[in-house]
């Protein structure tokens, strides 16, 4: 028989959007509760609040042998009278004790401030990730909008034009193909030879299986 080359057709724009409209309302409801959610990747962020703590600690302990050292000397020379190490002792009784809570409520709050700052880093980066996982299964990837006080905010607006501009060279690449299916047929109704016919058909099927691909993601 002849060959039958079937045309790709483009999906309705009205379709797509009504589609994606209700798909940017749970999208809207997710970020809205992953923006109360500040701790999105937990063994990268608790792993850097920890070596915060640590490296405050070690500063801390530092500073007091700095502090404390002299007195330290005094108290363990056997020349220093004992009054004088009774009054030592008492010092670091008291340091010790306005210290070492000082030292923990600073450590508290500073491991909880650096998490909602890495927050702006982790953050966009668990949707980022979404986002690549999405396209990677055939869903063309949005505009990808950062918070206004997140990092590397021109990382995603360098990925958002690199979408944008092959969004558009791949759709002048379906242009390309719809024209040599059309193309084709053309030539398929008026050559009569079986053999060129058949390569004819062997064209026209990789031309559809390049539009299949495409749209795989939309395209």
């Amino acid at each position: 028989g002849s060959m039958q080359i079937s045309f790709w057709q483009l999906p309705s724009e009205q379709v797509k959007e009504s589609g994606h409209g209700a798909e940017m309302t749970m999208e809207n409801k997710r970020n809205l509760f992953g923006r109360r959610q500040y701790i999105v990747d937990k063994r990268s962020q608790i792993y850097l609040a920890v070596l915060l703590v640590f490296y405050l600690v070690i500063y801390s302990l530092a500073l007091l042998v700095i502090i404390l050292g002299p007195s330290a000397l005094v108290f363990t020379s056997e020349s220093t009278p004992w009054a004088q190490k009774v009054a030592t002792s008492r010092e670091f009784l008291s340091l010790g004790e306005k210290v070492v809570p000082a030292v923990s409520v600073i450590a508290l709050l500073l491991a909880v401030h650096f998490i909602l700052i890495t927050h702006r880093l982790f953050g966009p980066l668990f949707r980022f990730r979404r986002v690549l996982r999405q396209w990677g299964e055939g869903e063309w990837p949005r505009p990808f909008k950062a918070r206004p006080k997140d990092f590397h905010q021109e990382v995603f607006e360098d990925f958002n034009k690199a979408t944008v501009s092959l969004k558009g060279d791949f759709g002048q690449v379906r242009a390309e193909i719809s024209a040599a299916l059309a193309g084709l047929q053309k030539m398929e109704s008026s050559t009569a030879q079986p053999e060129q016919a058949c390569q004819l058909k062997n064209i026209g099927q990789s031309c559809q299986a390049a539009c299949a691909i495409l749209d795989k993601y939309g395209l």
